[in-house]
């Protein structure tokens, strides 16, 4: 079973942390834009305090996922190279036996491929 994430578990207990305050200053009759600003003041100083550990862990997870190297892409080069690859076959040719021909057969299915493509309507 996996954890919960680290920032969603932050989140929540600083979401916690304003609320409760707010609902505890709006039940004593403080005026609602007073008692945000109370709340909001009381809720950083709470997690300052108490949700070292916490911070810590999150800023760790977001550091990793930012610093990670990422594997690029395929380009659309490679992905072709590899599709005729694929659908050439593998038997290899003595010299002089028909390499000019293969070849040239190969330019011909590109110069195709490259017709279709850009043809006009």
């Amino acid at each position: 079973m996996k954890s919960v994430p680290a920032w969603l578990s932050y989140s929540v207990i600083r979401l916690l942390l304003f609320a409760v305050p707010l609902v505890i200053l709006l039940v004593t009759g403080v005026g609602p834009i007073v008692a945000t600003i109370i709340a909001a003041i009381i809720g950083l100083c709470l997690s300052y305090i108490f949700l070292r550990t916490p911070r810590a862990r999150m800023a760790d997870t977001v550091y990793r996922a930012r610093h990670e190297p990422s594997t690029p892409a395929p380009s659309d080069a490679d992905v072709e190279d590899a599709a005729i690859d694929e659908t050439t076959p593998a038997t290899p040719l003595s010299e002089g036996e028909g390499g000019a021909e293969q070849q040239t057969e190969s330019e011909r299915r590109e110069a195709g491929e490259f017709q279709r493509k850009h043809e006009l309507p």
